[in-house]
């Protein structure tokens, strides 16, 4: 159907409700857990979310990622963070596929099982991305099977994520965090005001406030005025759940390791001074991830993004399902 200037596939079965744009880079626009009517994906610009369009005064040298991002989940591909460079090929922040109208095909439509493929070919370099959305009638899980494929004769590397924005209940105050303990995880150095944690190296789930404080990362807090990145990995269990007593539910995310070894996390409480935040937004985000955050051309000279061999395939998986919290 069409939905506020997007083509969208809507998905549900007793337990989940999702909706697709095909329009824009088959981006998920809501992931409903049908127990509780509580949508798990953050929110931000109305006439962003609703594609209402607009003549930009002009564009940012980072991309236009951010001036199409309102919360949501968008998969990000080939590249990931800053704007750069291969080969000639340019891509602004976050690649290219975001921002790119996909295709669909139904893969099976029955009483037991619900399997929708959403597929795009890249413009900018020889690469295709498809993403298996499937659930079936009685669990409250949703799966999503990506494959890329190379479709030229030389390897060419790349950085594949998910761009997983959470808001509402399932990131306010009180919300419990649950990381396999002990995971690696860096903070990354950005010299932000308000920025909450100091750069640095250091295991789940202690983690050294900007202020010298150790805090244990695991509760949410108020909202502060604060924002920061934890960067998981390399991982040894890719799973990161969120525990909300105000709902009584769990939501899990899994993936395979060796797939994704990483997991980026933003957390934003209040924090994010001027453009794009202007210090009145609440999310977090998990990130699955190929790569640490850092420039692609940097992992790529020291072999740390992934190739696709020429005319190969790179499979992937995520898993979210919802479940009570005791």
């Amino acid at each position: 159907m069409t939905w506020e200037g997007h083509e969208v596939v809507v998905m549900e079965n007793t337990w989940v409700r999702l909706m697709v744009s095909l329009t824009r880079g088959a981006e998920i626009l809501e992931f409903r857990d049908k127990v509780t009517d509580e949508d798990l994906l953050w929110h931000g610009h109305p006439d962003i979310v609703a594609n209402r369009g607009g003549i930009r005064s002009m564009s940012s040298p980072s991309g236009v990622f951010l001036e199409n991002f309102a919360g949501g989940w968008q998969e990000v591909f080939p590249t990931g963070g800053d704007p750069t460079t291969y080969k000639g090929a340019s891509f602004g922040q976050h690649g290219e596929v975001a921002l790119l109208p996909w295709k669909m095909s139904v893969l099976e439509d029955s009483a037991e099982k619900l399997s929708v493929e959403f597929s795009i070919s890249l413009r900018r370099i020889p690469l295709a991305l498809s993403r298996i959305i499937e659930i079936t009638a009685d669990q409250p899980k949703v799966v999503l099977q990506g494959k890329a494929t190379n479709h030229s004769d030389e390897g060419i590397p790349f950085m594949w994520g998910h761009h997983i924005a959470i808001g509402g209940a399932w990131a306010a105050s009180g919300v419990e965090m649950e990381v396999a303990t002990d995971e690696p995880m860096t903070v990354p150095h950005y010299d932000w005001p308000g920025y909450r944690w100091q750069q640095g190296q250091y295991q789940w789930p202690r983690v050294q406030r900007s202020d010298g404080a150790s805090e244990d990362a695991t509760i949410l807090p108020d909202k502060d005025g604060s924002q920061g990145h934890l960067i998981f990995g390399p991982m040894t269990e890719g799973r990161v759940s969120l525990v909300s007593a105000e709902l009584g539910r769990r939501v899990s995310f899994e993936w395979p390791t060796e797939v994704f070894p990483y997991a980026w996390c933003w957390f934003v409480y209040g924090g994010g001074e001027g453009w794009p935040l202007w210090n009145q937004h609440r999310l977090i985000t998990v990130e699955p991830f190929t790569s640490p955050l850092e420039e692609f051309s940097g992992l790529v000279e020291r072999g740390m993004a992934p190739v696709i061999d020429a005319g190969g395939e790179y499979e992937s998986s995520v898993t979210v399902t919802f479940s009570p919290s005791n």
